[in-house]
Protein backbone atom coordinates (compact mmCIF):
# COMPACT_ATOMS: atom_id res chain seq x y z
CA UNK A 1 0.00 0.00 0.00
CA UNK A 2 1.54 3.20 -0.83
CA UNK A 3 1.71 5.89 1.99
CA UNK A 4 1.04 9.42 0.88
CA UNK A 5 2.20 12.87 1.77
CA UNK A 6 -0.17 13.42 4.62
CA UNK A 7 0.06 9.79 6.29
CA UNK A 8 3.71 10.43 6.13
CA UNK A 9 3.21 13.98 8.25
CA UNK A 10 0.42 12.98 10.20
CA UNK A 11 2.81 9.80 11.62
CA UNK A 12 6.10 11.77 11.85
CA UNK A 13 4.07 14.82 13.97
CA UNK A 14 5.19 17.43 11.19
CA UNK A 15 3.14 19.19 7.94
CA UNK A 16 3.01 17.74 4.41
CA UNK A 17 4.94 20.41 3.21
CA UNK A 18 7.88 19.21 5.51
CA UNK A 19 7.70 15.75 3.74
CA UNK A 20 7.42 17.24 0.66
CA UNK A 21 10.76 19.09 1.14
CA UNK A 22 12.72 16.00 2.84
CA UNK A 23 11.32 13.63 -0.34
CA UNK A 24 12.31 16.20 -2.55
CA UNK A 25 15.91 17.23 -1.40
CA UNK A 26 15.15 20.48 0.17
CA UNK A 27 18.15 21.82 2.03
CA UNK A 28 15.32 24.10 4.08
CA UNK A 29 14.31 21.75 6.85
CA UNK A 30 15.48 21.47 10.38
CA UNK A 31 17.47 18.42 11.53
CA UNK A 32 14.98 17.55 14.17
CA UNK A 33 11.67 17.61 11.30
CA UNK A 34 14.14 15.75 8.88
CA UNK A 35 15.31 12.73 11.22
CA UNK A 36 11.23 12.32 12.30
CA UNK A 37 10.45 11.62 8.77
CA UNK A 38 13.02 9.53 8.24
CA UNK A 39 12.55 7.44 11.18
CA UNK A 40 9.35 6.80 10.14
CA UNK A 41 9.94 5.89 6.57
CA UNK A 42 12.83 3.72 7.75
CA UNK A 43 10.26 1.80 10.21
CA UNK A 44 7.75 1.71 7.58
CA UNK A 45 10.52 0.07 4.79
CA UNK A 46 11.34 -2.71 7.87
CA UNK A 47 7.90 -3.71 7.84
CA UNK A 48 7.93 -3.87 3.98
CA UNK A 49 5.57 -0.97 3.60
CA UNK A 50 7.67 2.07 1.86
CA UNK A 51 6.29 4.62 -0.58
CA UNK A 52 6.90 2.59 -3.37
CA UNK A 53 6.25 -0.96 -1.86
CA UNK A 54 9.57 -3.51 -3.00
CA UNK A 55 9.01 -7.05 -3.85
CA UNK A 56 11.44 -9.24 -2.68
CA UNK A 57 13.30 -9.72 -5.85
CA UNK A 58 13.13 -5.87 -6.96
CA UNK A 59 16.00 -4.12 -8.50
CA UNK A 60 18.01 -2.31 -6.07
CA UNK A 61 20.19 0.40 -6.79
CA UNK A 62 23.85 0.77 -5.05
CA UNK A 63 26.01 3.55 -5.04
CA UNK A 64 30.17 3.96 -5.05
CA UNK A 65 30.73 7.24 -3.14
CA UNK A 66 34.22 8.72 -3.96
CA UNK A 67 34.63 11.37 -1.00
CA UNK A 68 37.81 13.92 -1.01
CA UNK A 69 41.12 12.09 -1.36
CA UNK A 70 39.90 9.41 -3.66
CA UNK A 71 40.46 11.26 -7.08
CA UNK A 72 44.51 11.30 -6.89
CA UNK A 73 45.00 7.53 -7.32
CA UNK A 74 42.73 6.51 -10.42
CA UNK A 75 44.09 3.29 -10.88
CA UNK A 76 43.35 1.99 -8.04
CA UNK A 77 39.51 3.81 -8.30
CA UNK A 78 39.15 2.58 -11.54
CA UNK A 79 40.35 -1.15 -10.16
CA UNK A 80 37.25 -0.86 -7.25
CA UNK A 81 34.70 -0.04 -10.00
CA UNK A 82 35.43 -2.61 -12.03
CA UNK A 83 35.62 -5.21 -9.16
CA UNK A 84 32.21 -3.82 -7.61
CA UNK A 85 30.58 -3.81 -11.04
CA UNK A 86 31.80 -7.42 -11.88
CA UNK A 87 30.48 -8.72 -8.66
CA UNK A 88 26.94 -7.38 -7.50
CA UNK A 89 24.14 -9.40 -8.31
CA UNK A 90 22.29 -9.48 -11.29
CA UNK A 91 19.14 -7.50 -9.47
CA UNK A 92 21.87 -4.79 -8.39
CA UNK A 93 22.31 -1.77 -10.39
CA UNK A 94 24.99 0.27 -9.79
CA UNK A 95 26.48 3.98 -10.30
CA UNK A 96 29.40 6.35 -9.30
CA UNK A 97 28.75 9.52 -7.13
CA UNK A 98 31.30 12.66 -7.09
CA UNK A 99 32.77 14.13 -4.13
CA UNK A 100 30.88 17.28 -4.91
CA UNK A 101 27.35 14.77 -4.76
CA UNK A 102 24.21 16.83 -3.39
CA UNK A 103 23.64 14.85 -0.01
CA UNK A 104 20.48 16.02 0.00
CA UNK A 105 19.76 14.60 -3.31
CA UNK A 106 20.88 10.93 -2.23
CA UNK A 107 18.71 11.48 0.84
CA UNK A 108 15.91 12.03 -1.51
CA UNK A 109 16.93 9.34 -3.72
CA UNK A 110 16.99 6.73 -0.55
CA UNK A 111 13.22 8.07 0.74
CA UNK A 112 11.89 7.54 -2.83
CA UNK A 113 13.54 3.50 -2.98
CA UNK A 114 15.78 4.61 -6.09
CA UNK A 115 18.71 3.97 -3.86
CA UNK A 116 19.02 1.13 -1.78
CA UNK A 117 22.78 1.23 -0.21
CA UNK A 118 26.25 3.19 -0.54
CA UNK A 119 29.93 1.85 -0.70
CA UNK A 120 32.12 4.45 0.39
CA UNK A 121 35.44 4.89 -0.72
CA UNK A 122 38.53 7.68 1.05
CA UNK A 123 38.54 8.36 4.89
CA UNK A 124 36.64 11.30 6.36
CA UNK A 125 33.29 12.42 5.48
CA UNK A 126 33.13 16.31 5.47
CA UNK A 127 29.65 17.62 4.55
CA UNK A 128 28.01 17.00 8.24
CA UNK A 129 24.37 16.42 6.77
CA UNK A 130 25.97 13.47 5.14
CA UNK A 131 27.41 11.87 8.45
CA UNK A 132 23.82 12.33 9.60
CA UNK A 133 22.59 11.18 6.20
CA UNK A 134 24.77 7.65 6.40
CA UNK A 135 23.41 7.33 10.34
CA UNK A 136 19.34 6.12 7.87
CA UNK A 137 21.26 4.63 4.53
CA UNK A 138 22.74 1.20 4.53
CA UNK A 139 26.42 1.80 4.06
CA UNK A 140 29.96 0.25 3.86
CA UNK A 141 33.16 1.73 3.60
CA UNK A 142 36.29 0.07 1.26
CA UNK A 143 39.24 1.16 3.56
CA UNK A 144 40.08 2.26 6.59
CA UNK A 145 37.99 5.49 7.81
CA UNK A 146 37.72 7.94 10.91
CA UNK A 147 34.56 9.96 11.66
CA UNK A 148 34.30 13.54 13.50
CA UNK A 149 34.29 12.57 17.26
CA UNK A 150 34.72 8.60 16.65
CA UNK A 151 37.64 6.20 16.24
CA UNK A 152 39.06 5.60 13.59
CA UNK A 153 38.69 2.02 12.19
CA UNK A 154 41.09 0.39 10.15
CA UNK A 155 41.09 -1.92 7.77
CA UNK A 156 42.63 -5.34 8.95
CA UNK A 157 45.84 -6.26 7.56
CA UNK A 158 47.32 -2.54 7.09
CA UNK A 159 49.42 -3.12 9.59
CA UNK A 160 50.46 -6.70 8.88
CA UNK A 161 51.64 -5.43 5.45
CA UNK A 162 54.03 -2.95 6.97
CA UNK A 163 55.46 -6.07 9.02
CA UNK A 164 55.37 -8.17 5.51
CA UNK A 165 57.45 -5.57 3.92
CA UNK A 166 59.76 -5.36 6.42
CA UNK A 167 60.71 -8.86 6.86
CA UNK A 168 61.26 -8.84 3.20
CA UNK A 169 64.00 -6.09 3.35
CA UNK A 170 65.76 -7.33 6.25
CA UNK A 171 65.40 -10.90 5.30
CA UNK A 172 67.29 -9.87 1.94
CA UNK A 173 70.13 -8.09 4.07
CA UNK A 174 69.22 -4.75 4.22
CA UNK A 175 70.66 -3.42 7.19
CA UNK A 176 68.98 0.66 6.94
CA UNK A 177 65.85 -0.36 5.75
CA UNK A 178 63.50 3.01 5.68
CA UNK A 179 59.71 3.54 4.97
CA UNK A 180 57.99 6.56 3.40
CA UNK A 181 55.43 8.88 4.72
CA UNK A 182 53.71 11.93 4.56
CA UNK A 183 50.79 13.74 6.80
CA UNK A 184 48.05 12.06 5.85
CA UNK A 185 44.39 11.44 6.89
CA UNK A 186 44.51 7.45 5.81
CA UNK A 187 44.41 5.21 9.33
CA UNK A 188 45.41 2.22 7.05
CA UNK A 189 48.61 4.00 6.21
CA UNK A 190 49.44 4.98 9.10
CA UNK A 191 49.08 1.24 10.32
CA UNK A 192 51.52 0.44 7.42
CA UNK A 193 54.32 2.59 8.67
CA UNK A 194 54.02 2.01 12.19
CA UNK A 195 53.57 -2.03 11.67
CA UNK A 196 56.91 -1.52 9.55
CA UNK A 197 59.06 0.31 12.55
CA UNK A 198 57.96 -1.94 14.81
CA UNK A 199 58.97 -5.17 12.73
CA UNK A 200 61.91 -3.57 12.24
CA UNK A 201 62.59 -3.12 16.44
CA UNK A 202 61.99 -6.25 16.68
CA UNK A 203 64.29 -7.71 14.74
CA UNK A 204 66.75 -4.86 16.16
CA UNK A 205 67.39 -3.25 12.56
CA UNK A 206 66.54 -0.06 13.32
CA UNK A 207 63.99 1.65 10.87
CA UNK A 208 63.50 4.96 9.29
CA UNK A 209 61.09 6.98 8.11
CA UNK A 210 61.89 9.05 5.10
CA UNK A 211 59.29 12.49 5.94
CA UNK A 212 57.84 13.64 2.45
CA UNK A 213 56.91 17.48 2.63
CA UNK A 214 53.92 17.93 0.24
CA UNK A 215 51.87 20.63 -0.83
CA UNK A 216 48.90 21.75 1.44
CA UNK A 217 45.88 20.60 0.53
CA UNK A 218 43.54 17.54 1.55
CA UNK A 219 45.94 15.60 4.10
CA UNK A 220 44.75 12.76 2.64
CA UNK A 221 45.04 13.00 -1.11
CA UNK A 222 48.21 12.36 -2.84
CA UNK A 223 49.49 15.60 -5.35
CA UNK A 224 47.62 15.29 -8.56
CA UNK A 225 50.47 16.40 -10.48
CA UNK A 226 53.48 14.30 -10.58
CA UNK A 227 56.15 16.42 -10.11
CA UNK A 228 55.31 17.65 -6.64
CA UNK A 229 55.78 13.77 -5.70
CA UNK A 230 58.74 13.69 -7.40
CA UNK A 231 60.07 16.54 -5.98
CA UNK A 232 58.84 15.93 -2.39
CA UNK A 233 60.74 12.26 -2.67
CA UNK A 234 64.15 13.83 -4.35
CA UNK A 235 64.17 16.37 -1.73
CA UNK A 236 63.77 14.00 1.44
CA UNK A 237 66.80 12.00 0.06
CA UNK A 238 69.19 14.68 -0.74
CA UNK A 239 69.14 15.19 3.08
CA UNK A 240 70.21 11.78 3.88
CA UNK A 241 74.09 11.64 3.88
CA UNK A 242 75.58 9.43 1.85
CA UNK A 243 77.12 6.52 4.72
CA UNK A 244 73.43 6.45 5.83
CA UNK A 245 71.68 6.26 2.94
CA UNK A 246 69.21 3.17 2.69
CA UNK A 247 69.51 -0.09 1.55
CA UNK A 248 65.96 -1.09 0.98
CA UNK A 249 62.79 1.24 0.67
CA UNK A 250 58.94 0.27 1.85
CA UNK A 251 56.55 2.76 -0.68
CA UNK A 252 53.71 2.33 1.02
CA UNK A 253 51.44 3.71 -1.67
CA UNK A 254 51.97 2.18 -4.93
CA UNK A 255 51.37 5.59 -6.32
CA UNK A 256 54.95 6.63 -4.76
CA UNK A 257 57.06 4.13 -5.92
CA UNK A 258 57.48 5.20 -10.01
CA UNK A 259 58.64 8.10 -8.76
CA UNK A 260 61.28 6.99 -6.20
CA UNK A 261 62.47 5.42 -9.26
CA UNK A 262 62.55 8.30 -11.13
CA UNK A 263 64.76 10.00 -8.14
CA UNK A 264 67.02 7.27 -8.33
CA UNK A 265 67.41 7.64 -12.13
CA UNK A 266 67.91 11.78 -11.24
CA UNK A 267 70.58 10.46 -8.86
CA UNK A 268 72.41 8.73 -11.03
CA UNK A 269 72.89 5.85 -8.47
CA UNK A 270 74.80 2.90 -9.00
CA UNK A 271 72.69 0.34 -7.20
CA UNK A 272 69.17 1.23 -6.47
CA UNK A 273 67.93 0.42 -2.72
CA UNK A 274 66.31 -2.73 -2.76
CA UNK A 275 62.38 -1.62 -3.18
CA UNK A 276 58.90 -3.14 -1.67
CA UNK A 277 55.70 -1.38 -2.33
CA UNK A 278 52.10 -1.68 -1.55
CA UNK A 279 48.37 -1.83 -3.08
CA UNK A 280 49.65 -4.27 -5.67
CA UNK A 281 48.56 -2.18 -8.99
CA UNK A 282 50.80 -3.75 -12.09
CA UNK A 283 50.17 -0.53 -14.26
CA UNK A 284 52.07 1.49 -11.61
CA UNK A 285 54.94 -0.72 -11.68
CA UNK A 286 54.71 -1.76 -15.36
CA UNK A 287 58.27 -0.61 -16.73
CA UNK A 288 60.24 -0.48 -13.46
CA UNK A 289 63.46 -2.37 -13.50
CA UNK A 290 64.29 -4.20 -11.48
CA UNK A 291 60.51 -4.79 -10.62
CA UNK A 292 59.86 -4.20 -6.89
CA UNK A 293 58.58 -6.85 -4.68
CA UNK A 294 54.79 -5.17 -3.88
CA UNK A 295 52.31 -6.67 -1.01
CA UNK A 296 48.90 -7.52 -2.64
CA UNK A 297 45.92 -6.50 0.27
CA UNK A 298 43.35 -8.22 -2.27
CA UNK A 299 40.95 -5.29 -3.23
CA UNK A 300 38.66 -7.96 -5.35
CA UNK A 301 37.99 -10.12 -1.42
CA UNK A 302 37.31 -6.68 0.39
CA UNK A 303 35.34 -5.33 -2.49
CA UNK A 304 33.26 -9.03 -2.27
CA UNK A 305 33.04 -8.83 1.30
CA UNK A 306 31.55 -5.52 1.34
CA UNK A 307 29.32 -5.99 -1.26
CA UNK A 308 28.29 -8.95 0.96
CA UNK A 309 28.03 -7.17 4.24
CA UNK A 310 25.84 -3.91 1.96
CA UNK A 311 23.32 -6.59 0.58
CA UNK A 312 22.77 -8.32 3.68
CA UNK A 313 22.17 -4.53 5.58
CA UNK A 314 19.28 -3.77 2.89
CA UNK A 315 17.79 -6.85 3.16
CA UNK A 316 17.69 -6.35 6.80
CA UNK A 317 20.24 -8.45 8.36
CA UNK A 318 22.07 -8.12 11.73
CA UNK A 319 24.47 -6.02 10.45
CA UNK A 320 28.53 -5.87 12.00
CA UNK A 321 29.09 -3.20 14.20
CA UNK A 322 31.89 -1.25 12.11
CA UNK A 323 30.60 -0.85 9.25
CA UNK A 324 33.74 -2.03 7.06
CA UNK A 325 34.56 -4.85 5.71
CA UNK A 326 37.63 -7.33 7.14
CA UNK A 327 40.78 -7.64 5.05
CA UNK A 328 42.27 -11.17 4.10
CA UNK A 329 45.68 -11.68 4.50
CA UNK A 330 48.02 -9.71 2.66
CA UNK A 331 50.38 -11.43 -0.02
CA UNK A 332 53.99 -10.88 -0.75
CA UNK A 333 54.37 -10.51 -4.67
CA UNK A 334 57.87 -11.29 -5.46
CA UNK A 335 59.93 -8.92 -7.44
CA UNK A 336 62.47 -8.97 -10.41
CA UNK A 337 64.85 -11.35 -8.82
CA UNK A 338 62.50 -13.62 -6.87
CA UNK A 339 61.93 -14.05 -3.55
Amino acid sequence: MKLTMKEIAEQAGVSPATVSRVLNGNADVTQEKREKVMQFVAAESEKKRWIRHRKKHKDHRIALLLLSGTRSDIRNVGSKIINIADQLPENYEFQVCSPRVNAHRLESLFLHGELSGLLLSGHQVEDPFLAFLLEKIPHVWLNSFQLKGQPAVALMGNEFAGKIAAGYLIGHHCRRPAVLSYINNNIGLTDRINGFIAACYLQKVPGHEIALKLPRGNADELPREGKNLESAIRTALDRIPAKEFPDGIFSPEEVLTPFLYRVFMQKKLKKYPRVISCNYTPGYLAGLYPRPASIDLHQETVVKLAIDELINRIEGGVPRPDNIAAVVQPQLIPGEDGL
